[in-house]
């Protein structure tokens, strides 16, 4: 991952990549790597993509044509984007954490409903725009009460996702919104083990 939240010596927030930054993607391809652009906004995912003939990845991300953008949401791309990088074999992950993923203001509070509500709105935007071959489920951070602090919000992971019949009620919804038994399957698990593998 080139940036999270400031510049570094290979990304430079308002510039994009550094002379170090360009060497780097060069070392990630020529070592058959992934190249996680996850934390870049349209522009510089664009830009980034164009410079990098490697393996890539979103780990986490939302598509923000679905959801209010009044305040800032950090991993949150255009459908047109998704659909460049889908090209080039990308593989999407679809976070958990209300902050990202709700498609309301994360300033309000989200019940656990409405979050599973919206993960699976985004799971089946992303299958219905690249196919559910390039999806997969993609937690961010774990300790929401430390980043509930940092960020002066309450960060939210709906509560039975952290047990297995929350993965059932996920695969249950995914159903009745279309998607079939083999293209969940890939999205649950199957897509995340291949990246591994690699």
């Amino acid at each position: 991952q080139l940036y999270h939240y400031g510049s570094n010596e290979y990304f430079d927030e308002h510039y994009g990549l550094t002379l170090k930054g360009k060497k780097l993607l060069k070392v990630i391809r020529d070592c058959d790597l992934y190249l996680d652009l996850s934390h870049l906004n349209d522009y510089y995912v664009n830009k980034v993509s164009e410079c990098f003939s490697g393996k890539l990845i979103m780990s986490h991300c939302v598509c923000k044509d679905i959801i209010e953008v009044k305040h800032p949401r950090t991993n949150a791309i255009s459908k047109c984007t998704i659909i460049a990088l889908a090209k080039k074999n990308c593989v999407f992950g679809i976070p958990f954490i209300n902050d990202l993923v709700c498609n309301i203001s994360h300033d309000t509070f989200e019940n656990d409903e409405i979050i599973m509500n919206d993960i699976t709105s985004q799971i089946v935007l992303f299958s219905n725009l690249v196919g559910a071959d390039k999806v997969a489920l993609g937690p961010d951070f774990i300790d929401t009460n430390y980043f509930s602090k940092v960020f002066g919000q309450k960060i939210n992971i709906p509560t039975e996702l952290y047990y297995l019949y929350g993965y059932n009620s996920l695969k249950g919804k995914l159903y009745l919104l279309g998607l079939n038994k083999s293209q969940v399957k890939a999205i649950i698990s199957e897509n995340v083990m291949g990246i591994l593998k690699m």
